[in-house]
């Protein structure tokens, strides 16, 4: 059976029927690189999320989104839920109407509403018992967006970007004038290192093209 994902680390299956999905060193490397957790049971019963961290200016949206791709899985980013962006109306935003979240009252005043907030998670695993997803956002780092989140994560699929402060800084900047505050991604990128490790991601890292060209 063919890789269905090129990592440079690849998901790839093993070939024998039955037999789960697992990563594999490829000989290309690109700058990009993640620390990996339980990726082989992405797929298997009750584990439909492929959870993508990392800090802001890493790549997260653009690797969901090719990931979505090569996966056949709809990419979901919690930046449009938690981030107080101009609401975007998606399949997932419809499925929390329908079960009584009101999404336009999730981040108010320049702050969450825990009230409102802490359903999102336990939402999107009953959204995904009928389909695969690629769930991304920096809110994953976040140990405030949900008490039970961290622990959750510690059995699921996850891929943490390892970028840089410096370079995520550069590369958000070129998107968005406004972002000065250096200092914010030297914190963001402790923060990560601590959620790596509590979510028990491997210390091996696997390298990552994180732009993962559809067409290739």
């Amino acid at each position: 059976m063919p890789n269905v994902l090129c990592f440079g680390g690849n998901l790839s299956h093993y070939g024998v029927l039955g037999m789960r999905w697992g990563v594999r060193k490829g000989k290309e490397r690109s700058q990009f690189k993640v620390r990996t957790g339980r990726l082989n049971t992405l797929g298997t019963k009750g584990h439909n999320i492929l959870y993508v961290a990392g800090i802001s200016g890493s790549g997260k949206s653009t690797l969901a989104l090719n990931l979505a791709k090569k996966l056949n899985a709809e990419p979901i980013h919690l930046d449009l839920i938690y981030g107080g962006r101009k609401w975007q109306s998606t399949p997932f935003s419809k499925f929390l109407k329908v079960k009584g979240v009101d999404v336009k009252k999730i981040h108010k005043d320049g702050k969450l509403n825990y009230e409102e907030s802490d359903k999102i998670f336990p939402l999107l695993k009953e959204y995904s018992k009928s389909r695969k997803l690629i769930v991304e956002g920096i809110q994953l780092l976040d140990e405030t967006v949900s008490m039970d989140l961290q622990k959750h994560l510690m059995k699921e699929p996850v891929l943490s970007i390892q970028t840089s402060a410096r370079i995520s800084f550069n590369r958000a900047a070129t998107f968005d004038q406004k972002v000065i505050d250096y200092s914010y991604y030297m914190k963001a990128k402790k923060s990560q290192d601590v959620f790596d490790n509590k979510v028990l991601l491997s210390i091996g890292e696997v390298y990552v093209d994180s732009l993962l060209d559809a067409e290739k």
